[in-house]
């Protein structure tokens, strides 16, 4: 709902993302026809070209990636500045006493932080998202057309790379949660050990 206002820009880069994944699965076509043209075929003339043409993908691909790159940063702005908008249109809102709260505090200062950060991861995970399956989505279609044994090898073998990747990643999150648990316990018993220094004091 947030991002409908957006729509333009995240077409934008929802197109530029889109060629870019197409580029990145066309590459293997382009490599075989450069070896084909080397080492079977020996036309100097179809090598030029092929290096011509695989140069052209390069700079589609470098401007595609900037293209989306900089409407997904500008959606994420607009985006953050309209949350900063309405987050300000609310503290208008409040009575006195609570400004007085918040005035010693930093609450507001961290929220400002949060919506930033949050604004920004939320539509650039959106963009790797969909640039990441979009580009496996091509590389299956570009090695179904090359090798289509491999192909079928790895449709039986992606499934238990994906568990693996899985359960790699779900033992790592509870690394780093046990990470931030303790380091929470560690700066709580040194807060407290100040405190009870200085009343002692």
């Amino acid at each position: 709902r947030k991002l409908g206002p957006y729509w333009k820009l995240l077409a934008l880069a929802f197109c530029a993302i889109f060629i870019s994944a197409t580029t990145v699965a066309a590459l293997p076509l382009f490599i075989q026809r450069l070896l084909d043209s080397i080492f079977i075929q020996q036309d100097l003339t179809l090598v030029q070209g092929t290096l011509l043409a695989t140069l052209m993908l390069f700079v589609i691909r470098s401007l595609a990636d900037y293209m989306s790159s900089h409407s997904t940063a500008r959606a994420s702005d607009q985006l953050g500045t309209d949350v900063r908008i309405e987050l300000f249109e609310k503290l208008l809102t409040l009575p006195v006493n609570d400004y007085r709260q918040l005035d010693g505090s930093n609450e507001i200062d961290a929220l400002i932080y949060r919506i930033h950060h949050v604004t920004q991861s939320t539509v650039k995970n959106i963009a790797t998202a969909i640039h990441a399956s979009l580009t496996i989505f091509g590389l299956m279609l570009c090695l179904f057309f090359l090798n289509r044994e491999f192909f079928v090898l790895l449709l039986f073998i992606g499934p238990l790379l994906m568990l693996m990747v899985h359960i790699t990643r779900g033992h790592l999150s509870k690394l780093s949660q046990r990470k931030e648990a303790a380091s929470g316990n560690l700066s709580n018993h040194v807060r407290q050990s100040i405190k009870q220094y200085r009343e002692i004091r």
